[in-house]
């Protein structure tokens, strides 16, 4: 549970003192707290303006719900100013406010006149323009190109707020997406109102403003990301719809539409979107438009083929190609195409689990070891685990073993029992094993040795293991003290004298004292003892540290 002691403690040492100073010197002002454990105060800050600080805690448990501050700090969680706020709010010192008794306010709402209401909607109208742009698209006064334009406007001014200093970060593309999200829910309504085409426009124009933001804001917070996902969803839906009711204007409007904006320059560098627009497009496909749309599959293709750099996007445009050609000439020729294309893996795995579904695991067996005999680097273990399906299908118990085997040396350790199993079965396991465990040790990464040696039990090539790689013992360390005390135990000790070294922070120093706890835990509670006297007279100018290990070594006095 994070409560206020244990964010606190999580704090980087400078920010904690600054922090302190801030709270000792009177910085923190206006703090008051209700009885539901909302906190809000003013920090003075390196600005003019105090910075806004707020902080929810559960008034039962104590845990911290969340905290936010409006300063720009950037290099962690929590900075100076909520550091100060929380020894505030530790200490007391802050106002208590009583609880405000919750009105009902759709009660409100009825008890005033209409001719009240219609002036309250108006004289907030006047002083804020999202009110007044939200009873405009409500009231059904605006035709579809207006509201459209409305909505145009909503994003461009959501922009031009979300960007400071000619720059869009973090914080300002989250602001923009959380007003596209809400033009999304816009759109939605719009779409369940069954105004297809006006649904189709604002959902297009919120992925062509998401997609420029992608070249030109910092995103990396995810929340583009999340907008991207649900306005291509949604316009699947949208597409889905007006193929099956729209007219057919508005079928070939919506076609030439997305053809046209999967071209725009924004696109270029972001070919998964350009590639889902057309791919939720081919619903709208005809003969008599065929050509334009080929042309538009042969242009990106070339584009694609002159970066050079990567095929997933020739991937993306064959199988858009594979798409169409079912939807314009039929199955068979989409399969003629599939087999055409084997090249590219998601023809080959599609044309494999086709072969699958229909029980002809000759064919399915000839695409996987057609491609394990390729000579091209690629990642084995997705058609090794095809073909250790088909073999259990076919009943070939010896090649399944062969499979498994060569999926156990990719890293796919739970194929061992498996082998085990296959093997024991034919009783050539006792014998097999050895050599297997010889070939394991060569072929599996240290690390993956290490949990099959653990799996197996084979405790004293672990500890073997243990002694090449020490940091290890504190994954292992627990299950080999008992067996191999006198190893275990000066290894403990170096691999935490070599953490407590490098440790420069007060969770680092938790960590070391968690691996000494670690230790006592495993039996070596002398060796933890000595530890934590060495390290406090080694370190003696590390306040936290000593905290810590004061801390540790009252914990473990109480295990006595």
């Amino acid at each position: 549970m994070n409560d206020v002691e244990t964010l606190l403690e999580a704090v980087e040492d400078k920010i904690l003192e600054r922090g302190r100073a801030y709270y000792e010197s009177g910085m923190v002002q206006d703090l008051s707290g209700d009885s539901n454990g909302n906190f809000t105060a003013s920090v003075e800050g390196s600005e003019l303006t105090p910075y806004k600080v707020r902080v929810s805690i559960d008034p039962k448990s104590g845990e911290v719900l969340s905290y936010g501050c409006s300063c720009p700090y950037e290099f962690g969680d929590i900075c100076k100013h909520l550091v100060a706020v929380f020894l505030a709010i530790r200490d007391g010192n802050y106002k208590k406010t009583g609880e405000i008794r919750p009105v009902d306010f759709s009660q409100c709402v009825e008890a005033l006149s209409l001719e009240q209401l219609r002036k309250l909607v108006v004289a907030q109208a006047e002083r804020d323009r999202d009110f007044e742009n939200e009873v405009l698209l409500t009231s059904g006064c605006l035709n579809d190109d207006q509201v459209f334009s409305k909505i145009k406007e909503q994003m461009k001014e959501a922009v031009r707020f979300g960007t400071h200093g000619g720059f869009i970060d973090w914080r300002g593309c989250d602001e923009i997406c959380a007003e596209l999200d809400r033009i999304l829910n816009t759109a939605q309504d719009r779409l369940e109102e069954k105004k297809l085409t006006l649904a189709f426009r604002i959902i297009l124009e919120i992925i062509r403003t998401g997609v420029r933001l992608a070249s030109i804001a910092d995103s990396s917070s995810g929340s583009l990301t999340d907008v991207l996902c649900r306005s291509q969803e949604l316009l699947q839906t949208c597409c889905k719809e007006i193929s099956n009711v729209g007219t057919d204007k508005e079928k070939e409007q919506c076609l030439d539409r997305l053809m046209k904006v999967s071209q725009e320059k924004r696109f270029d560098g972001w070919d998964d979107d350009a590639y889902s627009l057309l791919h939720t497009a081919v619903c709208f496909l005809k003969e008599k438009n065929s050509m334009k749309w080929y042309a538009v599959l042969n242009a990106m293709k070339e584009k694609e083929e002159s970066r050079n750099y990567s095929d997933y996007a020739l991937e993306e445009n064959a199988l858009l190609r594979m798409e169409s050609i079912e939807k314009l000439n039929g199955a068979g020729a989409a399969e003629e195409y599939l087999y055409a294309n084997l090249k590219w893996d998601r023809f080959r795995k599609m044309a494999l689990e086709r072969a699958i579904e229909k029980k002809n695991y000759l064919e399915a067996e000839r695409l996987c070891l057609e491609k394990l005999s390729s000579k091209e680097r690629f990642n084995r273990t997705d058609w090794l685990e095809y073909l250790y399906g088909i073999y259990g299908f076919l009943h070939e118990s010896g090649k399944q073993a062969d499979t498994a085997k060569a999926l156990l040396f990719t890293g796919s350790l739970d194929y061992f029992d498996r082998l085990k199993e296959l093997l024991n079965a034919d009783g050539t396991w006792e014998k097999e094993y050895p050599n297997l465990m010889n070939d394991c040790e060569t072929k599996l990464s240290f690390w993956q040795y290490q949990q099959l040696l653990e799996h197996t039990g084979e405790h004293r090539l672990l500890m073997d293991t243990v002694r090449k790689y020490p940091e290890s013992v504190f994954q292992y360390g627990s299950l080999l003290a008992p067996l191999f005390p006198t190893e275990v135990f000066p290894i403990y000790d170096r691999a935490i004298r070599k953490s407590a070294e490098m440790a420069n922070s007060r969770p680092q120093y938790k960590r070391v004292c968690s691996q000494i706890r670690g230790l006592y835990q495993s039996g070596g509670k002398e060796t933890a003892a000595h530890l934590i006297a060495s390290l406090a007279q080694t370190y003696p100018r590390r306040s936290a540290f000593l905290d810590e290990l004061s801390k540790l070594q009252g914990k473990l006095s109480k295990l006595k």
